[in-house]
């Protein structure tokens, strides 16, 4: 094989059915693979771990993703060159042969986020992030909440860079996205999300915010408040004081429960590192 060729051929799944397809559907290593590829561009291709974030938007929906390259992932002469830039791509199609749509944009070596308008219900989504000739690659299928109309509900959460300025939209938030889902323990951690109240709310809505490990709940938080009645769309954006957590997996949730209907969620992985 040439030097950085790499698997691009799916899994038997994702070629069945491209729109719920896992990540791990998309492996770029295999010990055996029956054919791989070296795109001229690439020297070397590595798996990326994005965030990604889904919100409602009229018939469609719009997709943030934030990334990020790890030190050892990049280039030695990148780092710490001011003129060294990531070149971005986020894509999304209904599947093979189907049309897709693109957003492309250009940022920092290490790290970066982008947004795309998405008009199907379901799609794959792909993330790219080039640095000269080191590639950091990530595919999944999604469902998305295009055409959504249960109310009230939540979007995504995303998780931001900086909890210093808390965003009052979504486009505010974008630039903010963190680009991973891991945290450091102890650490302030912003959370941006949008709820989607019903038509005529009776009465406030109780917000609560939870880190969860497992059964347990780490850290909290919770409040109620009255939401601007007739709006589509109310952005929330809060700062959570992570406590001193052990390294491992937990999760991040946000339940709102408005007068008369069932309680709705959000949940996002969150790793403390070590």
């Amino acid at each position: 094989d040439p030097p950085g060729a790499k698997r691009f051929v799916p899994m038997l799944a994702a070629i069945a059915d491209p729109a719920v397809a896992a990540a791990a559907d998309w492996p770029l290593d295999d010990p055996s693979p029956r054919a791989s590829y070296a795109p001229s561009y690439a020297e070397r291709f590595v798996a990326l771990e994005p965030q990604v974030a889904r919100f409602r938007r009229g018939a469609g929906a719009v997709l943030v993703v934030g990334w990020a390259l790890s030190e050892e992932d990049l280039p030695a002469d990148s780092l710490g060159d001011p003129g060294a830039g990531a070149s971005i791509a986020l894509f999304a199609s209904e599947g093979p042969d189907r049309p897709f749509v693109e957003a492309r944009g250009s940022g920092e070596p290490a790290r970066g986020s982008l947004s795309l308008a998405v008009p199907w219900a379901r799609a794959v989504v792909g993330v790219e992030a080039r640095v000269a000739g080191f590639v950091g690659r990530w595919r999944a299928g999604m469902e998305l909440p295009a055409g959504a109309t249960d109310l009230p509900a939540l979007s995504d959460l995303l998780l931001l860079t900086s909890s210093d300025h808390l965003p009052a939209t979504l486009d505010a938030a974008i630039p903010l996205a963190r680009g991973s889902t891991v945290a450091a323990s102890g650490e302030r951690l912003g959370i941006f999300w949008e709820a989607y109240p019903p038509p005529d709310p009776t009465g406030p809505v109780t917000v609560t915010v939870v880190v969860r490990a497992r059964e347990a709940e780490p850290g909290a938080l919770r409040w109620s408040e009255a939401l601007p009645r007739q709006t589509r769309v109310v952005p929330r954006a809060v700062a959570l004081e992570l406590p001193a957590l052990p390294p491992g997996r937990y999760a991040v949730e946000v339940e709102m429960a408005w007068p008369g209907a069932a309680p709705r969620r959000a949940r996002r992985e969150l790793t403390i590192g070590y």
